[in-house]
């Protein structure tokens, strides 16, 4: 009997040929309307194994509800976020190589190259923390500038350099939220299919993200409107949709990265 993992990564690279091995160092530039095509290709994944998606789901969503009560492990569920997705991710080649969908899945990312996966959840954490600082500085700053304003009635200026403090604040966190966003898109696919770190991970996911403004823009409205429509049910479409989208960036990738 074999001791084999089946949820280790594969021996050979799925890039390991030239051309393979060229293509996944520069990423494929795809029409914009395969934006929605992703999404549609990742319900093709679900209709495979609906109840093992949905049982997926079910299960992460209680072990993150349990783990945000607990002091200080609240802090560190993005850095386990990776890991899950990378299990999914082996789940969705398994799919792809005519083998069965399984719940176990679900955490064969802590099996398959977790330090690097690990590593991206804490890079991602980090950058999330440097963005809030940054944030928080410009609503002190902006506020505190606004108090040094003469003639006008302090309360005022108080309340009004605040609000603005916080417009420009938002403003720039997203602006700094895409970019590390796009760094963590493909990250984990690109891991644990291939034998990268964490940091060339996430410079090939961005560059990947930055050729396919069109096909992200087009997806995140997508997204966004089957979205607001998976919550009207008191949420239970979520069910549904979540394992789709996540489906939807093994499509994604298989497509920028792979050419398939």
């Amino acid at each position: 009997m074999s001791d084999q993992n089946p949820y280790s990564a594969p021996a050979a690279n799925l890039a390991d040929t030239p051309a393979d091995m060229d293509l996944l160092q520069n990423p494929a530039t795809v029409p914009a309307g395969r934006g929605w095509g992703w999404i549609v290709d990742g319900f093709e994944y679900f209709k495979q194994a609906p109840g093992t998606w949905i049982g997926m789901m079910l299960i992460w969503f209680v072990i993150y509800i349990a783990l945000a009560f607990i002091p200080l492990v609240s802090l560190v569920l993005s850095v386990l976020g990776p890991a899950f997705l990378g299990g999914l991710m082996l789940g969705c080649r398994a799919i792809d190589d005519n083998e069965s969908l399984r719940v176990e899945h679900l955490f064969a990312g802590f099996n398959t190259r977790p330090g690097p996966l690990l590593a991206v959840g804490g890079l991602y954490l980090a950058g999330s923390f440097g963005i809030m600082i940054v944030a928080g500085i410009l609503i002190a700053v902006i506020g505190g500038v606004s108090m040094l304003g003469a003639g006008a009635d302090p309360d005022t200026l108080i309340s009004s350099g605040a609000a603005i403090g916080v417009v420009i604040a938002v403003l720039v966190a997203v602006l700094l939220f895409v970019p590390l966003l796009m760094a963590f898109w493909f990250a984990p696919a690109l891991i644990v299919n291939h034998e990268l770190s964490a940091f060339e991970a996430m410079r090939l996911s961005f560059l990947g993200c930055v050729r396919n403004v069109m096909p992200f823009l087009v997806y995140g409205l997508c997204a966004m409107g089957l979205s607001l429509l998976a919550i009207i049910p008191f949420g239970l479409g979520l069910l549904v949709l979540s394992p789709v989208l996540i489906a939807s960036v093994y499509v994604g990738y298989k497509e920028i990265y792979l050419g398939e």
